[in-house]
């Protein structure tokens, strides 16, 4: 049978963070080269074994750690399927990985999902096998590496990870064109297995209307702590023209703004002056009107304990 292509019917974003395929890094079969050319590569620094017979180039140095990390897990998922002796997808969170999805703080695993129960070698990325069944409907091609569909993989993330981790998934999953209906209909057919209602939650309480992955996680914080469900990309006129909040509750004129880059993409030099001078004027006037508005940075992000008190602080005195 001829699989689909993962990313059909899905669609890139044109606002936001960028969302496209990062797919499987190439890896080198030993016993395929010449004696010299696997000297070279086994002396290699930038080398790595990832397998028994199998290696693979490092992640370049200058690139952000998550993404290095992303980079090995992916390197491991096609060492794991390509020497893979039953049905075998690239699976879970490490499907996402390969899709593109937002994934915070990404776990060191590969996941894969297979219809027998043969184990083999780990590699130098740990593998978690899922054994399960695998209809053609549920499987996709990413290059020439076997992944589950979006659908499935959403509903494998929601299942399995921690709320703060399958969010940010499903809400992008749902930016690119994954239909929510599928995602409620696929939670229902879950019946009591394990991991169910942890997959009911996480579906309720995703939406594509975010621009990043920030957003996402303050949203999660939000929710566990039981506060009042927040508006994403809510839009609000003041006199000096329209401006956005990541989240807010504008009952409670309680606006939350993540900085980022994402929103001053390309800009440079006196138009990126006036681009922050201007949302400068609108924030002023929108606190004016009474509003208060929380920025959060990264940083702030992976500060849980901090950033959780700052949201109690806004949105509790203001039910108050």
């Amino acid at each position: 049978m001829t699989y689909p292509d993962a990313w059909t019917g899905l669609r890139a974003p044109t606002r936001g963070s960028r969302v496209e395929p990062r797919g499987f890094p190439p890896i080198l079969r030993l016993a395929e080269l010449t004696p010299a050319e696997r000297r070279a590569t086994l002396l290699d620094p930038a080398c790595s074994r990832v397998r028994h017979g199998y290696v693979a180039r490092a992640a370049s140095a200058d690139r952000p750690s998550a993404e290095r990390r992303i980079h090995d897990v992916l390197v491991g998922a096609r060492a794991v399927v390509t020497t893979a002796r039953t049905l075998t997808a690239v699976s879970h969170v490490t499907a996402a990985m390969a899709l593109g999805c937002w994934v915070f703080q990404p776990p060191l695993v590969v996941h894969v999902t297979q219809t027998g129960h043969r184990k083999g070698a780990s590699g130098m990325v740990p593998v978690r096998r899922h054994v399960a069944a695998l209809p053609d409907a549920d499987l996709r091609l990413l290059g020439d590496v076997m992944v589950t569909s979006p659908a499935r993989t959403a509903i494998d993330v929601a299942r399995t990870e921690p709320f703060l981790r399958a969010l940010p998934v499903v809400d992008v999953l749902l930016r690119l064109g994954v239909e929510p209906d599928e995602l409620t209909a696929r939670v229902s057919a879950l019946g009591s297995v394990r991991g169910a209602r942890a997959a009911a939650a996480v579906v309720s309480s995703a939406t594509g209307r975010v621009h990043a992955i920030g957003e996402s996680i303050v949203r999660g914080h939000a929710i566990l702590m039981g506060l009042p469900p927040a508006h994403t990309l809510y839009a609000v006129d003041t006199p000096r023209g329209r401006w956005e909040a990541d989240l807010a509750w504008p009952e409670l004129k309680v606006a939350i703004e993540i900085d980022g880059a994402t929103k001053l993409a390309g800009l440079r030099g006196e138009a990126l002056t006036r681009a922050l001078n201007a949302s400068a004027a609108r924030e002023a006037a929108l606190v004016e009107q009474g509003w208060v508005i929380l920025h959060v940075t990264w940083r702030d992000l992976m500060e849980t304990d901090s950033l959780r008190r700052a949201l109690a602080r806004l949105v509790r005195h203001r039910v108050v």
